[in-house]
This record gives structure tokens, C-alpha cells and sequence, in this order.
């Protein structure tokens, strides 16, 4: 059998980790969401998923407007090791925020810093919202 341990603990945006953590077999993220959603209404939606700061940059740069998802996780058990946002997040919004009219979509478990929030057009939280986080989104 499969080790799932850290899996478990690590948890996800969309429900969290520990003992209530549930794996979600298709989770709907945010891009698919708003995806599905814009092309319905003929609206094209250019997506940087990988992290990649310069790419994020020019899509900024020839774009309407920008979309950016940051996301925090918890888990029971034990304390997050910081109130910010994962994966260079903060720094992402902050780059495109200076290029381009910002929208920013934070999934997390709780309270964090949003230093940029100045910069930004909207801010919007969705907490642990589960498989359908993406169609949430995008409603």
C-alpha cells in the first residue's frame, strides 16, 4: 500500500490537511474555472501556471486585465510556519500589479499579509473550497 502520510498532513488549498483531509478526485481549479466560464461568453483566457516571473510579466503586459490565484495550506496538529502566501505569491502579485489592473484570488485557511494589497484592483478569499473551487471562481 501506497504511504500516504505526508500526504494527508501536507494537505491542499482546496480542503486542508489532517485527519479531515479528503483527496478529491477531480478537483476544477481556478484556471479550468474561469477558463470554462470565459470561453461560454467569448472571452479568451491566457494562462502562467508554472511560477515563472517573466513569462507572468509579459502575459501582464498584453493583457486586459490580470487574474492571480495565491494560496496558502494548514493542517491539524501544528501551526503554518508563516502568514504568507505560497510559492512566491506575494512577489507574483506585486510584479504584475505594477504592469497591469490586478485581481487577486486568495485560497486559504485563514488570516495572511498581502503587502501589495494597494497595488491591486479587487481582492477576493475563498477559504477551503473543496473539488468545485474552480467553477466558485468563475460564478
Amino acid at each position: 500500500a501506497e504511504d500516504t502520510t505526508v500526504k494527508w498532513g501536507e494537505g491542499s488549498p482546496y480542503s486542508g490537511g489532517g485527519s479531515g483531509h479528503v483527496l478529491a478526485p477531480s478537483v476544477v481549479t481556478p484556471v479550468e474555472g474561469i477558463r470554462q466560464r470565459a470561453s461560454k461568453m467569448g472571452i479568451n483566457v491566457t494562462a502562467s501556471t508554472d511560477g515563472n516571473m517573466a513569462e507572468a510579466q509579459k502575459l501582464a503586459r498584453d493583457a486586459d486585465y490580470v487574474i492571480v490565484v495565491g494560496a496558502a495550506t494548514s493542517s491539524e496538529s501544528r501551526d503554518r510556519a508563516s502568514l504568507i502566501l505560497a510559492q512566491g505569491a506575494n512577489e507574483l502579485i506585486s510584479a504584475v500589479a505594477s504592469i497591469q489592473k490586478t485581481i487577486v484570488l486568495m485560497e486559504i485557511p485563514g488570516a495572511v499579509v498581502t503587502p501589495w494589497r494597494n497595488k491591486v484592483a479587487a481582492v477576493a478569499c475563498l477559504f477551503l473550497g473543496g473539488e468545485e473551487t474552480g467553477h466558485a471562481w468563475a460564478s
